[in-house]
């Protein structure tokens, strides 16, 4: 900050997928699958009644003719719910898990403001208002007087 002359610390933000429930199994159970949905709207529009696995396919197929196959299969990881879970992407659990996991995230990805998304996908509006809930109850009082940089 002092190098680049900034007068105050900057808010640098984050915005991923979050969804907190009271226990890491029940919110993989609600959350999971449906975090590899959140990001559908990469994909071309649906024509009809095309299911998500055929819209994919037509996002891949230009990939393909382009002879682009390391870049779309990179971008596939944005669909698969164990590599955004596994990676910390996105963040589901129970309070005590996903606390210290945006800590330890906003710490090595240099960033002190985050934007939760976190109505995903079909997800039920009785889940959804439970872990906006927890999140505000339980994450956040968690990560109070925390500051990344």
């Amino acid at each position: 900050m002092e190098k680049a002359r900034w007068d105050c610390k900057p808010n640098v933000a984050y915005s991923t997928l979050v969804y907190v429930d009271e226990t890491d199994e029940k919110a993989l159970e609600v959350a999971k699958a449906r975090a590899a949905r959140a990001y559908t709207g990469f994909l071309p529009p649906r024509e009809g009644d095309e299911t998500f696995e055929e819209l994919l396919e037509k996002y891949v197929e230009t990939y393909r003719r382009r002879g682009d196959l390391k870049t779309i299969e990179t971008r596939l990881k944005i669909f698969d719910a164990d590599y955004l879970v596994g990676n910390d992407i996105v963040f589901i659990g129970s309070p005590e898990t996903v606390a210290p996991k945006l800590k330890e995230a906003s710490t090595t990805g240099t960033f002190n403001t985050f934007m939760g998304e976190f109505n995903c996908s079909d997800l039920e509006e009785e889940d959804l208002m439970r872990s906006i809930r927890l999140f505000g109850e339980r994450v956040i009082p968690a990560l109070k007087d925390h500051e990344p940089f």
